[in-house]
């Protein structure tokens, strides 16, 4: 079968090893790369030691069948390597040590993904097949090293606005390994590669699949008709645009796999439902969502539309998963009286209007004797990207329902590009009832990386609690604009921060809180990390446009509550789209991949689990979900 993946390739480094090492092929040098047509370039393995068990784990102690460093391929469960020019040999090398040579960038003109560089960093997902083997995972540094020139250029056209270079940090010295613990959560994660406090949903595993088949706003074969219904269901798409109305989640139990879509789906507002809303304390009968698993999707409400790109209320027990939301009125995301929430590999941009100011993300409202407290939220891998503030920002104007609460956070390896202010966290309830009483966070604050124009005078964090019940741990987060400094001395208010030190305080931890775990990037990772994952895939040209900038290592000098370039809505092609693969049994999954994986192209086996060991290494997961995930990971890979 023909698995070969075509595409250009920004390559980076090449790792020389003991033994087992794959040459670099085509004539390049093991260090640098250039070209105006497709490369195709072979890397060695990453280097690994036998366990007490046989298996094979790297450095960071994950198990590695093969890597093959930072060229775009990667290595399945059965042992194939995929890569640029079809299989590659997929053998593991037994090498303790190994020498990497000297980076250097390059630039490449391929208009696959204008101004977006595909570094490898990440893997999307097929990395550890679904189990975690102990703790929080770290990451080693790929080799890109986002100090120094940025020499990437955007090879895609800049609609309007003009660009300023970003102060590029001095090197700074290499962070220790970040370990830490595991909460065990029971039973399989929502998907391989789903990490914290939203990784076990099951949203509508073992259910039924329903095709949405046109874009309307509603009615039959419309997405608003498929996510209202009930019962667990797998929501997919044979159609590719946009929808233009907003989305109302208000039953739970359900998969929405937007890469499914063949050229990609955007929606104008994507939100839960509240029976009655209330912007304070609702209800116990207020109307919730629970189990949910969310990919793929782009939201874009724009003028007059419903205000936020994602909203979650009354929500639980969830993932959202490389979504792109801004061009929004009101917050890219807003998230209130929900809890056990992952947001990972997500991109929030370009907020509009007199509002913009307060853009990112508002982390709010809590009902916790209701059921429904604020709490549990994994935020990991994600971008903010001309964003005026809310990064995010921790209101929590709750009244009596917040006093003397406490949120549970893990905010790591998030990327915050053109920063225009800080993260802000309230250390007190700030409206209704009981307004000034003490509220409470424990918090890990883990490799985040911040890039922020020289006319910036925040620090990159604010958090000062009141009362003695918030507790912090903090490690690599870092500047551009204060290279030197790190952590603690950049938690700051509010916009006279002059670069100087800070010591830790007595809240602050030296070890990481045992909260769910999540896999480490080095805060030097984190760029190249976004440039590869982030958002929705295939990229539209407002994801594009935006990503060029951050690997161009400029920032659009345009007003930044506008979108300068009206592409908000626009696609990646014309007409009606891409058609959709044939289906005859209507399980989700395609003929030819059926056939390929040894199930029946023409009986309903979705939900049999005949290919989830082979494919993710792990009992339990559908065939339907074995395919979706595949999928989502080669829409990454290939930009398609």
């Amino acid at each position: 079968m023909d698995r070969s993946l075509t595409a250009s390739l920004f390559c980076v480094v090449s790792l020389a090893l003991a033994s087992g090492c794959a040459p670099v092929e085509d004539g390049s040098d093991s260090t640098s790369s250039t070209s105006t047509s497709a490369v195709t370039v072979r890397a060695c393995p990453e280097p690994v030691t036998l366990d007490g068990r046989g298996d094979p784990r790297n450095a960071a102690g994950q198990i590695r069948n093969c890597w093959p460093g930072e060229a775009k391929c990667f290595c399945d469960s059965d042992s194939d390597c995929y890569s640029l020019e079809g299989y590659v040999a997929c053998t593991p090398v037994r090498a303790t040590t190994a020498t990497t040579t000297t980076a250097t960038t390059t630039t490449t003109t391929t208009t696959r993904d204008a101004g977006v560089t595909d570094s490898g960093v990440r893997d999307s997902g097929v990395r550890d097949s679904g189990v975690r083997d102990s703790g929080t995972a770290t990451a080693t540094d790929s080799g890109v090293r986002d100090s120094g020139t940025v020499t990437a250029t955007d090879s895609g056209v800049r609609d309007s606005g003009t660009a300023t270079a970003a102060p590029a940090p001095a090197p700074a010295p290499a962070p220790a390994p970040v370990t830490g613990t595991t909460t065990p959560s029971t039973g399989l994660r929502a998907f391989p590669g789903a990490e914290g406090y939203g990784a076990s949903a099951t949203g509508g595993r073992g259910g039924r699949v329903i095709y949405v088949t046109n874009l309307n706003a509603s009615g039959p074969g419309s997405f608003q008709d498929a996510v209202q219904q009930t019962g667990p269901r797998y929501i997919l798409f044979k159609v590719s645009g946009v929808i233009n109305g907003d989305v109302q989640m208000n039953s739970g139990d359900m998969t929405i796999a937007g890469q499914t879509s063949p050229g990609g789906i955007t929606v104008r507002g994507l939100h839960t439902t509240e029976a009655t809303y209330c912007d304070q304390q609702c209800g116990a009968n207020a109307r919730g969502i629970q189990n949910f698993i969310v990919r793929h999707l782009r939201s874009r409400p724009a003028s007059g539309n419903f205000p936020d790109g994602l909203r979650l209320r009354y929500a639980r027990n969830g993932v959202i998963d490389h979504l792109s939301m801004g061009n929004a009125e009101d917050e890219a995301v807003e998230i209130s009286y929900t809890n056990n929430i992952t947001i990972q590999d997500s991109v929030f941009a370009e907020t509009i209007g007199g509002h913009a100011q307060y853009g990112g993300m508002l982390i709010n409202y809590t009902n916790p004797a209701a059921g429904y407290a604020l709490d549990n939220l994994t935020i990991v891998r994600n971008v903010w990207n001309r964003i005026q503030g809310r990064y995010p920002e921790f209101s929590r104007e709750s009244g009596s329902a917040a006093a003397g609460t406490t949120m549970h956070v893990e905010l790591t390896n998030n990327l915050y590009w053109d920063q225009r202010y800080f993260t802000d966290v309230n250390p007190t309830n700030i409206s209704g009832s009981n307004s000034g009483s003490n509220i409470y966070y424990q918090m890990n604050w883990v490799g985040n990386s911040s890039y922020a124009p020289s006319s910036n005078h925040f620090g990159f964090m604010w958090l000062q609690p009141s009362g003695g019940g918030t507790t912090a741990y903090f490690a690599d987060n870092r500047s551009n604009l204060w290279p030197s400094r790190a952590d603690w001395d950049l938690n700051f208010c509010c916009n006279d921060y002059n670069g100087g030190a800070n010591a830790r305080p007595s809240w602050g931890r030296t070890t990481r809180h045992a909260f769910p775990a999540v896999t480490v990037l080095p805060s030097s990772g984190v760029r190249a990390n976004a440039l590869a994952n982030a958002g929705a895939f295939p990229r539209d040209p407002t994801d594009r446009r935006l990503m060029g900038y951050v690997a161009s290592g400029t920032f659009d000098s345009s007003p930044s509550n506008t979108n300068p370039a009206n592409d908000a809505l626009r696609l990646n092609f014309t007409g009606a789209g891409p058609a959709a693969p044939t289906d005859t049994d209507n399980d989700g999954m395609p003929n030819a991949w059926e056939t390929a994986h040894g199930t029946n192209p023409s009986v309903a086996d979705h939900n049999g689990t005949t290919v989830s060991v082979s494919m993710t290494g792990v009992a339990g997961y559908t065939n339907l979900e074995c395919y979706l995930n595949e999928l989502a990971a080669l829409r990454v890979r290939n930009n398609s």
